[in-house]
């Protein structure tokens, strides 16, 4: 007799292999998967500073056309509890957003967060505290928070200083720093 071990792993189990949530191109769409589970899931080494995941978990991704306010959540709809970061960048050069577990922003074992992003790429990364595995849905809402644009120009702050001004995100997990990069034209 032989004997078989089959290993089933998950279709996003890599960053690479992220399921592709689409694009959020307009102020106020949201998008739920259901059915989830990160059962299964390999460790892929996630390593990126103040987002250092030691356990096995599996990724999402979609994209913003304007700075966003991002709300992602795994709020009563999960059977562990789950832990979720949030990165901006590519796979393998990431920067870390938002890291979040347990019972952050709602009741029970289940994860709410929300965060301010630029536009581009953003990577989700949803795995269980202590390493804990079960079935979720993710929801992924955007809200619009770029800065209001008036008479057909930049927007009323820059014309008004005549200065190009690109906040850089708050560093994490410091909100008390702020980098900001001011160029004059």
């Amino acid at each position: 007799m032989t004997n078989m071990l089959i290993l089933y792993v998950q279709d996003n189990d890599q960053c690479s292999d992220a399921t592709d949530l689409g694009s959020f191109t307009t102020d106020g769409q949201s998008i739920t998967v259901t059915g989830q589970s990160n059962v299964d899931a390999t460790d892929d080494g996630l390593e990126a500073p103040f987002c250092d995941i030691p356990w096995p978990g599996v990724w999402y991704k979609f994209s913003v056309t304007f700075r966003a306010r991002i709300d992602v959540s795994t709020c009563n709809q999960a059977d562990f509890a789950t832990l979720i970061a949030v990165f901006s960048g590519t796979c393998g050069s990431f920067v870390c957003e938002t890291l979040a577990g347990g019972t952050d922003g709602c009741g029970g074992d289940t994860t709410r967060f929300v965060d301010d992003v630029m536009p581009g790429n953003i990577y989700i990364f949803l795995s269980g505290n202590d390493g804990q595995a079960g079935n979720f849905d993710l929801t992924v809402s955007v809200t619009d928070i770029s800065p209001p644009v008036s008479g057909g120009g930049r927007n009323s702050y820059e014309r008004r200083m005549n200065l190009k001004f690109f906040p850089s995100r708050v560093l994490k997990p410091y909100p008390s720093v702020l980098k900001i990069v001011v160029t004059v034209s």
